[in-house]
């Protein structure tokens, strides 16, 4: 099966000039954890996750202990940073150079670049032009499905040849 037949074609995708604000709005609105990165002319410039975005955010602990050390002041402190970085913009933390596959690929090499990298989302490109992607949720519901069909198939079979005659020589 080619990646094509299983790829979102529509993706969600922000501007590289865009802001941390406005990345972390949109992986909050679309039930996405990874966002494709593209320029103006949608090349694929790299990949941001929330991951990315919450991290720089998080204090560390000698951050906590000067700030008095207790729960309340590391979550202050993560409200404060957040609300001062929201402008920021997500250049610097975006992953470019990120592995991409091309829709007449195999679902199967998509499968083992998700699982190799331990990414949820790849991108699918044609002339480095962002096309689509594909999910390893994707990826899961199209071989257990393929598989289900597949034990079926087998099962059916199976019946049928219980049910001839036997052959005598």
């Amino acid at each position: 099966m080619l990646i094509r037949e299983l790829m979102t074609s529509h993706p969600i995708y922000i501007h590289i000039d865009s802001t941390i604000g406005y990345s972390a709005e949109i992986i909050a609105v679309s039930d996405v954890n990874e966002l494709m990165v593209v320029d103006h002319q949608h090349r694929l410039v790299g990949v941001i996750s929330e991951f990315d975005l919450i991290q720089p955010l998080l204090p560390d602990m000698n951050d906590v202990t000067q700030l008095g050390g207790s729960i309340e002041d590391a979550v202050s402190f993560f409200e404060h940073k957040g609300i001062e970085s929201a402008c920021y913009p997500i250049a610097p933390l975006v992953h470019q150079c990120p592995v991409v596959v091309k829709p007449d690929d195999e679902v199967f090499y998509a499968a083992t670049i998700l699982l190799q990298h331990k990414i949820r989302y790849l991108p699918v490109v044609v002339e480095n032009r962002l096309v689509g992607t594909i999910s390893l949720v994707d990826v899961c519901r199209t071989m257990i499905f393929s598989s289900y069909h597949y034990v079926r198939e087998i099962i059916k079979c199976r019946q049928v040849l219980k049910n001839l005659p036997s052959a005598t020589v």
